[in-house]
């Protein structure tokens, strides 16, 4: 399954995504002192170390033979470890999506991404349209936006929760009506007044995640 996503990385690109899927694998805790990934992580030192002798040894190196190498390291590495692998897709795949549903700038961009890159809703002439049907939320959906908003009103900060403003409003950052999807990424949580506000139109979001942790300016 790995074969065809490698085939369309560029040569540095491979060798990019190798040095990410050993830190992952190293901060997983999962591998102990496998052989496979020490390998791995060797051979990328190598390469990477004749970037400042001689680039030409460098992309030669990420080349032909080089990248065939490269490939089958990495296709051994799969077929040696599985099941640790599989346990650190999981916890990769959570912590990701946990990164990105808490940072409500991003879930902007992936939204606005989504009507980019051309979906149903936008016609012949370049305007946006409905392209889904609107759907009643879960409750979990309702708790998810609560815990990513802190029970905070996305748009003037007011605490819904403390303040008894109802239970809020679940809002599309880019509405229904305009081409937005129902995806979680495309949803925040407003006050009253806010959504009354706001309508269809695209307000400016603000970032979600929270000080202690953004990095300095």
């Amino acid at each position: 399954m790995t074969r065809p996503y490698i085939a369309e990385l560029s040569h540095e690109g491979l060798l990019w995504f190798l040095g990410d899927v050993a830190e992952a694998a190293n901060r997983s805790q999962f591998f102990g002192d496998a052989q496979i990934l020490q390998t791995i992580e060797s051979r990328i030192k190598e390469i990477e170390d004749l970037y400042n002798v001689s680039e030409h040894n460098y992309y030669t190196q990420l080349e032909g033979v080089g990248r065939r190498k490269l490939s089958n390291i990495f296709a051994k590495f799969c077929r040696n470890l599985p099941e640790p692998i599989s346990w650190m897709t999981e916890l990769y795949a959570c912590e990701v999506a946990d990164r990105i549903l808490y940072d409500r700038q991003l879930c902007n961009f992936i939204a606005q991404t989504v009507m980019d890159i051309g979906f149903d809703g936008e016609t012949e002439e370049g305007l946006r349209t409905q392209w889904v049907e609107r759907e009643r939320w879960p409750a979990r959906v309702r708790s998810i936006l609560h815990a990513r908003d802190r029970g905070k009103c996305a748009g003037c900060g007011v605490d819904i929760v403390q303040e008894l403003h109802q239970d809020g409003h679940i809002d599309h950052m880019f509405s229904i009506a305009r081409g937005g999807c129902n995806d979680l990424v495309n949803l925040q949580l407003l006050c009253s007044t806010c959504n009354l506000a706001k309508l269809d139109q695209i307000a400016e979001v603000i970032n979600s995640v929270p000080r202690y942790i953004r990095r300095p300016k």
